[in-house]
């Protein structure tokens, strides 16, 4: 197996290469790192001020607050608004666009969810002017309404287009960006001539229109399917906005029970998406969306068996005895019953598929302590040895980093880590109070190491031999099973880690001599000099 061995901030001697163990496909990391699948092209920008940015955001906001007045002012109500769609604004795209915009100045993503709260801000005051029951408001009206068209068209057909960095995928996908653009044009155009849409033209342009929006889902796929790191998160952002918002506009288009109700749902993406995109061009707290899929996982999957428990038990059961379209007092009772006493295995479980699909699969504690009795096993120690230790430990604790640590004199250093990072030189060694090793936490569990949420010393015949860490990703805590298996990790690896620390320190007092006798050769010619000067 070719090793990847772990920048470390020490050396160790090395030795005959381990052979290939069991595959750790499990918990493996992205693909080595190239110019054609990490490179991040530079966002694309426009040269328009902020400023108009900042305005054009205001009016939006305006609109926003006036609505409510207006509304009542026609002699309307809240509901009934809510009924005829006219609620739905995209005045928080525009704002949050204006945020984009003043943390990445120019950035196109900013500028099209901008017009986008600019151009439904028109259609928003224009109806609002005809609310108010000022002169020729219909007509006023009638002359900003098709606007909502191109609304439309840049939430969804340029959004999906353009992001991440503002820029098409490639000039491949330029005939797709005409066909947007020309199909909306047209909707547009047939929306100003027959605005009723009584015209079979009318809806066939739509459906159209429709048609090029699920198109433009296609090169935001492929962009996922390619990307790697940070650029990765930043889809998964988007795509959980989307998971929630399709549904909701699903349920939308197919209800006809409560037509408040189903339109007050489009509001929805018109909250979730514009700040999933935020979000993900900002990149703050980019990598939460691991944890918010995860919870949002969990709490959908205990909601449904809530649900399932309570109509199985309440009114399957009342069906059976002839009481199904009566509540019953005992059925509700044992249904409670049931979820209360069942709620934390079926929690626990809901966790485990979650975590599954969220962070991938993890290798169980036996596959680890065996994986590292078979490569301990078939070679002799070296420092290829402590990095398959630390991806061991990765990968059974889905630790982000998993380090290992040798104590070399009076010093713990990091040995090897896992996934390998640019930044372990910067780790530095931790000195021990004491030769003994004795400098104990409050726990007793060794000395205070960075990046660590987990700590196991090794000992061997009571002598502090080195440490294994783990730092658990962004809301995940540290369980009994991870305690466990860095516990059992620990006690199997002490022999091995007093074969490297002999080795460690053979080298460290070889360099230490080899610096001596440079010292010393120094000296030499300083003096020689001085005598024959």
């Amino acid at each position: 197996m070719t090793s990847t061995r772990a920048t470390a901030g020490m050396s160790l001697p090395t030795s005959t290469p381990a052979p290939e163990g069991p595959p750790a496909a499990a918990n493996r990391p992205d693909p080595p790192a190239t110019a054609a699948n990490t490179a991040e092209r530079p966002a694309a920008t426009l040269p328009l001020p902020n400023g108009l940015a900042y305005a054009i955001a205001a009016v939006a906001v305006t609109g926003l607050l006036i609505l409510p007045f207006a509304v009542i002012r026609s002699g309307s109500t809240l509901a009934a608004a809510a009924g005829n769609y006219e609620l739905n604004n995209v005045a928080l795209a525009a704002a949050l666009g204006a945020l984009i915009l003043w943390r990445r100045p120019g950035h196109v993503i900013g500028w099209v969810l901008v017009a986008a709260g600019g151009l439904n801000a028109l259609v928003q005051l224009s109806l609002e002017y005809r609310q108010f029951g000022l002169p020729s408001g219909l007509a006023v009206e009638g002359l900003f309404n098709w606007l909502w068209v191109l609304t439309q068209a840049c939430l969804a057909i340029a959004l999906p287009q353009l992001f991440p960095d503002g820029r098409l995928l490639s000039r491949r996908w330029r005939p797709l960006a005409w066909f947007g653009a020309l199909v909306t044009a047209l909707a547009a155009t047939l929306f100003i001539i027959d605005p009723a849409g009584t015209d079979l033209l009318f809806t066939l342009a739509f459906l159209v229109f429709g048609l090029a929006c699920l198109a433009s889902l296609v090169p935001l796929g492929v962009r996922f399917r390619r990307s790697r790191g940070a650029e990765r998160q930043q889809f998964k952002w988007v795509f959980y906005g989307l998971a929630i918002s399709l549904p909701v506009a699903l349920v939308d288009s197919v209800s006809g029970t409560d037509v408040t109700a189903t339109a007050a749902l489009t509001l929805v993406p018109l909250v979730v998406i514009p700040v999933a995109i935020t979000v993900a061009v900002l990149r703050y707290r980019l990598f939460d969306i691991d944890v918010v899929i995860s919870r949002t996982l969990l709490v959908a999957g205990l909601a449904g068996f809530i649900t399932a428990a309570y109509v199985g038990i309440v009114v399957g059961v009342g069906s059976l005895v002839g009481r199904g379209g009566e509540p019953d007092l005992v059925l509700s009772v044992a249904a409670t019953a049931v979820v209360a006493v069942a709620f934390q295995p079926v929690r626990r479980g809901l966790q485990r598929v979650a975590n599954r699909l969220v962070f991938g699969r993890r290798a169980t504690p036996y596959d680890v302590l065996s994986g590292f009795a078979t490569r301990v096993g078939a070679a002799e120690p070296s420092s290829d040895t402590l990095v398959q230790l630390a991806e061991l430990m990765a990968r059974g604790t889905g630790a982000d980093p998993a380090r290992v640590w040798l104590r070399v004199g009076a010093e713990l250093r990091p040995a090897a880590t896992w996934p390998p990072r640019s930044d372990v030189d910067a780790t530095a060694a931790v000195e021990l109070q004491n030769a003994d090793g004795e400098t104990l936490d409050r726990a007793g569990s060794g000395p205070a190491l960075p990046d660590a949420d987990l700590g196991v010393p090794v000992r061997d015949q009571g002598e502090l031999l080195g440490m294994l860490t783990i730092a658990k990703p962004r809301g995940e805590r540290v369980t009994e099973v991870d305690v466990e298996l860095l516990g059992r990790l620990a006690a199997a690896s002490g022999v091995v880690l007093r074969n490297l620390r002999l080795d460690a320190e053979l080298a460290q007092r070889l360099t230490d001599l080899e610096a001596s006798r440079r010292r010393l050769l120094s000296a030499q010619n300083d003096a020689r000099q001085r005598i024959e000067a």
